[in-house]
């Protein structure tokens, strides 16, 4: 039987849209999310991770939900494999409070609200890498056109996780292991551990969830015109809408 000491810590995803910008809460100078051990006390993790993050950040949490747990191995400290329990939650920040980076710093090829990128060197680089021969090139090869949206593939907002895993693997990631590409990183800031990872699968779940529920509205002041409303929802997808709305 293994010796092996785990440790449970939560790990939240705290969002907000402060100027119109989507914003992510984050610790350690913008290295790291906020996280906090999993306590005895805590009647449920949820009300455990409400209660740290308000209580450090002065933050009330509208929704939230629970991510992801990440228990891969690799994720250890010493000899303390660190079980992670991830949420989602979404509150409204305010102009000049520390902590707050955007979402963008983190993601660059995200935000195509401008169109999509021409022809870049980690794009390049990355489609190189997917042509390589052999059947798992192939394989490659449909993974970047469907994640990208690239050989006239739509592309589809909610695959934040899928796009940062593609790129982890093609070696364009400064966290990436044994990267080599890194003449040409795809743009983005990293984070400490796999933050970037959690932070990836936050993104991806909160911009499938404004498909079909109306968790925006835990983002927008009490009022609001429809223009603003527009303008939040496109920047949270990081594509334009269809049509715009003149009602600011």
């Amino acid at each position: 039987m293994s010796d092996e000491q785990m440790r449970a810590e939560l790990v939240a995803v705290i969002t907000s849209v402060i100027d119109g910008v989507p914003m992510v809460l984050t610790a350690g100078e913008g290295t790291r999310l906020p996280s906090g051990p999993l306590q005895s006390d805590h009647q449920t993790m949820q009300s455990g991770m409400r209660a740290w993050v308000e209580r450090q950040t002065g933050h009330e949490l509208g929704y939230v939900e629970q991510l992801y747990t990440f228990a891969d191995p690799g994720r250890e400290t010493g000899d303390i494999r660190v079980l992670s329990v991830s949420y989602l939650g979404l509150t409204r920040g305010n102009a000049g409070e520390a902590g707050w980076r955007p979402w963008y710093d983190y993601f660059g090829w995200e935000d195509r609200r401008g169109g999509a990128p021409t022809t870049t060197p980690w794009l390049a680089a990355l489609q190189r890498w997917s042509l390589e021969a052999g059947q798992p090139g192939a394989e490659r090869a449909l993974r970047a056109a469907v994640t990208f949206g690239l050989d006239q593939r739509p592309w589809r907002s909610d695959l934040v996780l899928n796009r940062y895993e593609l790129l982890y693997e093609a070696g364009l990631l400064p966290e990436s292991p044994g990267s080599t590409s890194l003449s040409a990183p795809a743009p983005g800031r990293a984070m400490e551990q796999d933050h970037r990872r959690i932070l990836a699968t936050g993104l991806a779940r909160l911009r499938a969830k404004i498909q079909y529920r109306p968790v925006v509205f835990e983002l927008m002041p009490p009022e609001f015109t429809l223009g603003q409303l527009q303008s939040v929802v496109e920047s949270l997808a990081g594509t334009p809408c269809t049509s715009r709305t003149s009602a600011d």
